[in-house]
């Protein structure tokens, strides 16, 4: 694979291929925590965390195990139980290193769609463009994160000219697919 090629995978699943804006995977997180930066980039660096690692231990264990024994219908469960002991690795680590536990993060990481769905999109890559795909993806969901830090923050000073009917949610779901559309043109 040339560098080229790595780059390309890389950038068309962070902006093109977009896990949130494209497949509106992981936008409860995305929503939930994009108030406030301090909150926003650690949950994303988390998650891409998860994502890579998973990404490679669901790859693995899809080729060498699954797709062999003829067990393919376990995929989602068996890919839940690795993004569940990834996501207490990650907070076991946090806790040793940093002395502070992934607390609210954890069940937020542990349940991203995004996570599962990357795991089960990219099975019938190979090894090598599937951990790109992830570290795009994981590079992609901290994108969105750290947008929708600025959208919400543009949303609340601006936030005298919206219609009452729209404060809150909805326009931040309007703002989401202006965004998407965006993020389409890449």
């Amino acid at each position: 694979m040339s560098f080229k090629e790595i780059i390309g995978i890389i950038l068309a699943a962070a902006l093109a291929n977009n896990a949130v804006f494209s497949r509106f995977f992981g936008v409860t997180p995305v929503f939930g925590w994009s108030k406030n930066m301090l909150k926003a980039l650690p949950m994303g660096v988390c998650v891409a965390i998860v994502m890579l690692f998973t990404e490679v231990s669901c790859w693995c264990l899809n080729s060498f195990v699954l797709a062999k024994l003829g067990l393919g219908f376990l995929q989602i469960p068996v890919f839940v139980g690795v993004i569940l002991a990834w996501t207490y690795i990650l907070n076991a680590v946090a806790k040793a290193v940093f002395k502070k536990p992934l607390g609210i993060y954890f069940p937020v990481i542990a349940l991203n769609s995004a996570v599962l769905g990357l795991a089960l999109t990219t099975l019938e890559l190979g090894l090598g463009a599937a951990m790109l795909t992830a570290l795009g993806t994981g590079l992609g969901f901290i994108l969105a994160m750290l947008v929708f830090v600025g959208v919400s923050l543009k949303l609340k000073i601006n936030f005298a000219f919206v219609p009452k009917a729209f404060k809150g949610l909805p326009v931040e779901l309007l703002a989401a697919g202006i965004v998407s559309l965006a993020f389409l043109a890449f």
